[in-house]
C-alpha cells in the first residue's frame, strides 16, 4: 500500500506522520502512458512540502520533461519552496542537466523509459510547456501572499485554485507603493502604469467547500471572479458551488422574473440550496451565467 506508514490513528481520526515517500517504481509511469492525459500531481500531498529533496522534485520534472503528450497541473501551498527550487535549478548549471542528473541519481534501472526521459532533457525547453504551475488560496491574505510569488515561477501556465473559497477575493495585489493587477500584470502606482508589466495568472478555478462541516459559500463571489476574469480575457473554472452555498437576495425584479428565479432554487428564503448533488458539483443545477468551466488554450 502506498500509504501504509505515512498516517497514524487519532481521537480526531486519520493523521499524517510528516514522512514522505517517493515510490520509485511508479516514478515513470506517464513514460509509459500512450495516450495524452491531464495529470493533477500530488493529489494527496504537496510536491514543494518542505521534506521533499530538490532531487526528488528535479527528477519528477525529468519525467515530466519526457512526457510531452501529457499535461500535469501542479498545485501547492509552498510557493516560496517553489521559487527556491527553480533558483537552484539555476544556481546549478543548466536546468536539464539539473534534472538529468537527479534522474540518473533515483533510477532503479536503466530502462527504456529512463532513456526516453533522458533524450526528452536533452532537448527541453525551459519552462516545460506542458507543465501548469499554480497556487491554492482560500482568502484575500493567501492570495496576496502566494501569487506574487507563483508569478515569479518560471512557467508554461500559472493558475490559481480559489478552492475551497471562504471570502470575496480581488485581484489586484496592494503593496506599500504599487497595486498589482494577476490577470493582467499590469504595476500601477498613484501617478500611473509603473515600468513593465509582469507576469499574470493564465487561469483561474474557483469552487465551495464540501462536507457536512462545509463553509458557506457566496455565489456572489464566483460571480465576481467569473466577471473578472472575462474582462481580462482569462479562462475560469468554477468547479463546484460546494455543500453550502448561498442564495442571494435578488433586486430589481419584476414578480415574473423572480418567481422564475425563485423556482430555480436562487432566491430569498433558506439559506441552504436545493441542489441534488452533495457537493454542488453538477452545473445543470446552477445559475446559467456560473457555468463557467475554461481552460487555457
Amino acid at each position: 500500500m502506498p500509504y501504509e506508514g505515512l498516517v497514524r490513528k487519532t481521537a480526531k481520526g486519520m493523521r499524517w506522520t510528516g514522512d514522505v515517500r517517493l515510490i520509485l517504481e511508479h516514478l515513470n509511469d506517464p513514460l509509459r502512458w500512450t495516450r495524452p492525459r491531464r495529470v493533477f500531481v500530488n493529489s494527496m500531498s504537496d510536491l514543494f512540502h518542505q521534506n521533499v529533496p530538490f532531487e526528488w522534485i528535479a527528477a519528477i520534472f525529468a519525467v515530466m520533461a519526457g512526457s510531452q503528450d501529457h499535461v500535469f497541473q501542479v498545485l501547492t501551498k509552498r510557493p516560496e519552496r517553489m521559487l527556491e527550487f527553480f533558483r537552484w535549478v539555476a544556481l546549478d548549471g543548466e536546468a536539464t542537466m539539473c534534472m538529468r542528473r537527479s534522474l540518473r541519481a533515483l533510477s532503479p534501472c536503466a530502462g527504456k523509459e529512463w532513456d526516453t526521459a533522458l533524450r526528452c532533457i536533452q532537448g527541453c525547453s525551459w519552462p516545460l510547456p506542458n507543465v501548469w504551475m499554480g497556487v491554492s488560496a482560500a482568502t484575500q491574505e493567501t492570495f496576496n501572499e502566494r501569487v506574487p510569488l507563483l508569478l515569479q515561477c518560471p512557467a508554461a501556465v500559472r493558475w490559481v485554485s480559489l478552492e475551497p473559497l471562504v471570502e470575496d477575493v480581488k485581484f489586484t495585489v496592494h503593496t506599500n507603493t504599487v497595486h498589482l493587477n494577476a490577470l493582467t500584470g499590469r504595476m500601477v502606482d498613484g501617478d500611473g502604469d509603473v515600468g513593465e508589466a509582469s507576469a499574470s495568472l493564465d487561469w483561474v478555478v474557483v469552487g465551495g467547500e464540501s462536507g457536512p462541516r462545509a463553509r458557506m459559500f457566496d455565489i456572489v463571489w464566483a460571480r465576481n471572479i467569473a466577471a473578472a476574469c472575462a474582462e481580462a480575457e482569462t479562462p475560469c473554472f468554477i468547479k463546484q458551488l460546494g455543500s453550502n452555498p448561498l442564495r442571494h437576495d435578488v433586486y430589481d425584479m419584476t414578480d415574473d422574473e423572480y418567481r422564475q428565479v425563485d423556482a430555480a432554487g436562487w432566491c430569498v428564503g433558506d439559506p441552504m440550496p436545493r441542489l441534488r448533488h452533495s457537493k454542488g458539483g453538477d452545473p445543470s443545477e446552477w445559475p446559467e451565467d456560473l457555468r463557467c468551466r475554461e481552460y487555457p488554450r
